[in-house]
C-alpha cells in the first residue's frame, strides 16, 4: 500500500516539472527572452499584492443583498478586465521593468493574479449576500 502511495505521488509530481527543466538546446537570444519573460512571470506571482483594494470593492459590491449579482458582477467584470496599472505593479527592480520580455511576463501574471482574485472575491461575495438574504427572510418571517 506504502509502495502504490509513493507510485502515485511520483507519477503526480513528475507532471509538475516545469519545461525550464528540459535538456533542449536553444540560440541564446531567444533563451534569454524566454527566460526574462518567466523571470518576469514568477516575479509577479511573488510580489504583485495590490489588487486587494479592486478585490475588496468586488466583495463588499457583490455582498449585498438582493442586489449583490448585478453590482457585484459589474465591478468584478470592470476590474478583472482592466490590467494592472504601472504604480501598483509591485515590481522588485525598475531596471528588469525596462527589460520588455521581463515586463510582458510581469504584466502578464499580474493581470491574471489579478482576474482570479477578482472572480474569487465575486463568488465570495454572493455566498455572502445569499446568507445576509436569508438571514434578513428568516429574521422577517413571521412564524
Amino acid at each position: 500500500m506504502k509502495n502504490l502511495l509513493l507510485l502515485i505521488l511520483f507519477i503526480c509530481s513528475s507532471s509538475i516539472i516545469k519545461a525550464q527543466d528540459t535538456l533542449i538546446t536553444r540560440s541564446s537570444d531567444n533563451a534569454n527572452s524566454q527566460d526574462m519573460y518567466i523571470r518576469g512571470y514568477n516575479d509577479a506571482i511573488k510580489y504583485y499584492k495590490s489588487y486587494k483594494v479592486a478585490g475588496n470593492s468586488v466583495l463588499i459590491a457583490s455582498s449585498l443583498p438582493f442586489y449583490g449579482i448585478m453590482f457585484g458582477g459589474v465591478s468584478a467584470l470592470l476590474a478583472s478586465s482592466a490590467a494592472p496599472m504601472d504604480k501598483n505593479l509591485d515590481y522588485p527592480d525598475l531596471s528588469l521593468m525596462r527589460n520588455s520580455e521581463y515586463a510582458k511576463g510581469y504584466k502578464a501574471s499580474a493581470k491574471n493574479i489579478k482576474r482570479k482574485k477578482m472572480l474569487s472575491n465575486f463568488f465570495a461575495g454572493i455566498g455572502i449576500g445569499i446568507g445576509l438574504t436569508v438571514a434578513m427572510i428568516s429574521a422577517l418571517d413571521p412564524n
